[in-house]
């Protein structure tokens, strides 16, 4: 059995893309989590709760990979899920851009801590944006759509 015989091999170039993205975007989470844990100036300054970003950002990882995986399988609904994580992405920049131009919001945090914020922000919404592109072109619209099966045909019963 080839690599090339485990994909579908109506699954367009746009849709393979799309997919990969999400998989690069699922690991996005769990490395901004284990970078802020690693290079906090203060381990008490965010308090025992830290050790929550970890646990939480895998899991997230985890449900962008599963919307990678349903999307690579032609589910029309993750592809609408992938459009309205951008929508929200957009939003997300939005916050974490006007919180980080407010003086003080991040003084117990280190100097690198807000660009780093708004950087994870813009590279999850680039992502996010270029997979909803190639999920809404329209060599990948026919993939989404529902499949009726094949009535069998009278030749192939043998009458």
């Amino acid at each position: 059995m080839s690599a090339t015989s485990t994909l579908p091999s109506d699954r367009p170039r746009p849709v393979a893309a799309a997919s990969w993205l999400l998989y690069l975007l699922a690991a996005l989470p769990t490395l901004s989590a284990l970078l802020q844990l690693v290079f906090r100036a203060d381990p008490k300054a965010t308090g025992g709760d830290a050790f929550i970003l970890v646990p939480g950002a895998v899991v997230i990882g985890v449900l962008v990979a599963a919307l990678g995986r349903l999307c690579a399988m032609g589910r029309n609904v993750a592809r609408v899920v992938v459009w309205l994580m951008t929508a929200g992405a957009v939003l997300n920049i939005v916050a974490v851009t006007v919180t980080v131009l407010q003086p003080g919001s991040f003084a117990s945090r280190p100097d690198w801590y807000p660009p780093f914020l708004v950087t994870v922000a813009a590279v999850q919404l680039i992502v996010l944006v270029a997979a909803s592109i190639l999920l809404a072109l329209p060599t990948a619209r026919p993939f989404f759509r529902r499949r009726m099966p094949q009535p069998p045909s009278v030749a192939a019963a043998g009458g």
